[in-house]
């Protein structure tokens, strides 16, 4: 009662506070030497073509940013290119404000504006809960011969430096269990937490099937905790190239994960 949110507001200024440029330099600066610049987009048609053109054997769009099924006023992308200017890697996300996250998941809300399946049911703790400004990252993929640059590292940081200097409470994702289990929710995505969400057996929005998927989570506290961390290897690198420089940064993440999650709105 009484708490108020903070408007979030995509305009063509996004990046250009003061604070936001001098959080970013240092991995800007890490791209721009290994050949590679980024630009930030909100037409989400052109997310859905720049992935299918990168890897056309990949048929399934996520349908959180696919305007057919979901309204993206509140969406944006990145897409990195190479010195041909070609677009080599993207990533996507879209805010929403709720208080009561888990059950936009349990209607399917967070995949489509109007879900044609049953009310779905989660493997999540029946205590578990999560409120105030989220920030859905997806849609990630890198070009098949830009894999191993440390894009898929680079990516998911400029995202989580644009939601800090917005104040989103959580960062989230789902992960299928096979990328959850190699370690890249934590190493490459940077995530703080997560929780079998779907366990196989119920069906899974973004396939159209039944998956095993993971939701995970990165809180604003972690996210500040890991630009720091992410910062100080960048700028101590000196003049290594980013895939180095990533693979110096992907310390195993110990964050032991809570039961209940939950942040309150901002007092702002």
């Amino acid at each position: 009662k009484g708490l108020k949110m903070k408007k979030f507001e995509y305009t063509t200024d996004l990046c250009r506070s003061g604070h936001l440029v001098d959080m970013m330099r240092p991995i800007v600066k890490a791209m721009n030497r290994s050949g590679f610049k980024y630009s930030i987009r909100y037409d989400m048609d052109g997310w859905a073509h720049a992935r299918a053109a990168m890897d056309p054997s990949h048929t399934v769009v996520m349908p959180t940013f696919d305007p057919a099924v979901c309204d993206q006023s509140d969406s944006y992308w990145i897409e990195a290119t190479n010195s041909e200017n070609e677009v080599c890697a993207v990533i996507a996300a879209r805010r929403f404000d709720t208080e009561d996250f888990v059950e936009l998941m349990r209607t399917g809300h967070v995949w489509a504006d109007t879900p044609n399946h049953h009310r779905l049911r989660l493997s999540l703790p029946s205590s578990f809960a999560m409120r105030g400004a989220i920030l859905y990252r997806g849609g990630l993929c890198v070009r098949k011969d830009h894999r191993k640059s440390g894009l898929s590292w680079a990516l998911p940081r400029l995202v989580a430096l644009i939601s800090i200097d917005q104040g989103i409470d959580f960062i989230v994702s789902h992960n299928l269990a096979d990328l959850h289990g190699n370690g890249f929710t934590f190493r490459v995505y940077g995530h703080a937490g997560s929780e079998l969400c779907f366990d196989g057996t119920e069906y899974f929005p973004p396939t159209e099937d039944k998956r095993k998927a993971f939701f995970v989570w990165t809180d604003l506290r972690s996210s500040l905790r890991n630009a720091r961390r992410d910062n100080d290897v960048l700028i101590t690198g000196g003049d290594k190239q980013l895939c180095d420089l990533a693979f110096l940064a992907q310390r195993p993440n110990q964050v032991s994960v809570p039961p209940r999650v939950e942040m309150a709105l901002s007092h702002h």
